[in-house]
Protein backbone atom coordinates (compact mmCIF):
# COMPACT_ATOMS: atom_id res chain seq x y z
CA UNK A 1 0.00 0.00 0.00
CA UNK A 2 2.63 2.36 0.72
CA UNK A 3 4.10 1.84 -2.82
CA UNK A 4 0.87 3.90 -4.05
CA UNK A 5 1.22 6.95 -2.31
CA UNK A 6 5.30 6.93 -2.69
CA UNK A 7 4.20 6.84 -6.77
CA UNK A 8 1.30 9.72 -6.25
CA UNK A 9 4.04 11.96 -4.27
CA UNK A 10 5.96 11.28 -7.44
CA UNK A 11 3.62 12.44 -9.84
CA UNK A 12 2.87 15.36 -7.56
CA UNK A 13 6.35 16.07 -8.10
CA UNK A 14 6.36 15.77 -11.71
CA UNK A 15 3.78 18.05 -12.07
CA UNK A 16 5.23 20.95 -10.20
CA UNK A 17 8.22 20.41 -12.73
CA UNK A 18 5.68 20.77 -15.65
CA UNK A 19 4.27 23.56 -13.99
CA UNK A 20 7.43 25.55 -13.46
CA UNK A 21 8.46 24.88 -16.82
CA UNK A 22 5.26 26.38 -18.18
CA UNK A 23 5.69 29.09 -16.35
CA UNK A 24 9.39 29.72 -17.38
CA UNK A 25 8.51 28.91 -20.83
CA UNK A 26 5.31 31.61 -20.43
CA UNK A 27 7.09 34.47 -18.95
CA UNK A 28 9.88 34.18 -21.58
CA UNK A 29 9.74 36.68 -24.82
CA UNK A 30 9.85 34.10 -27.19
CA UNK A 31 6.66 34.32 -29.27
CA UNK A 32 5.61 30.36 -29.05
CA UNK A 33 2.71 28.10 -27.70
CA UNK A 34 5.47 25.32 -26.04
CA UNK A 35 3.59 26.76 -22.32
CA UNK A 36 0.38 24.80 -22.67
CA UNK A 37 1.79 21.46 -23.49
CA UNK A 38 3.36 21.84 -20.42
CA UNK A 39 0.65 23.27 -18.47
CA UNK A 40 -1.19 20.20 -19.81
CA UNK A 41 1.34 17.75 -18.83
CA UNK A 42 1.49 19.23 -15.89
CA UNK A 43 -2.42 18.75 -15.33
CA UNK A 44 -2.59 15.26 -16.34
CA UNK A 45 0.48 14.45 -14.08
CA UNK A 46 -1.84 15.19 -10.65
CA UNK A 47 -4.92 13.28 -12.57
CA UNK A 48 -2.84 10.32 -12.22
CA UNK A 49 -1.40 11.03 -8.63
CA UNK A 50 -5.26 11.28 -7.93
CA UNK A 51 -6.12 8.01 -9.55
CA UNK A 52 -3.06 5.72 -7.51
CA UNK A 53 -4.54 7.68 -4.27
CA UNK A 54 -7.85 6.63 -5.66
CA UNK A 55 -6.56 3.21 -6.25
CA UNK A 56 -4.90 2.78 -2.79
CA UNK A 57 -8.02 4.11 -0.53
CA UNK A 58 -10.21 1.44 -2.35
CA UNK A 59 -7.23 -1.01 -1.76
CA UNK A 60 -7.65 -0.43 1.44
CA UNK A 61 -11.60 -0.28 1.86
CA UNK A 62 -11.52 -4.05 0.38
CA UNK A 63 -9.39 -5.21 2.71
CA UNK A 64 -11.13 -3.87 5.35
CA UNK A 65 -14.54 -5.83 3.67
CA UNK A 66 -12.46 -9.10 3.24
CA UNK A 67 -11.42 -9.16 7.05
CA UNK A 68 -14.62 -8.45 7.89
CA UNK A 69 -16.11 -11.40 5.86
CA UNK A 70 -13.38 -13.62 7.55
CA UNK A 71 -13.84 -12.64 11.04
CA UNK A 72 -18.03 -13.13 10.38
CA UNK A 73 -17.53 -16.21 8.91
CA UNK A 74 -15.29 -17.44 11.50
CA UNK A 75 -17.76 -16.45 14.07
CA UNK A 76 -20.93 -18.36 12.13
CA UNK A 77 -18.72 -21.49 12.20
CA UNK A 78 -17.95 -21.48 16.09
Amino acid sequence: MKKYKTIAIFFYIAAIAYYITGFITLTSHENNSMWVTWFCLGSSMIFLASVYLNKYKKGEKQDEDKQQEISQQQDLDS
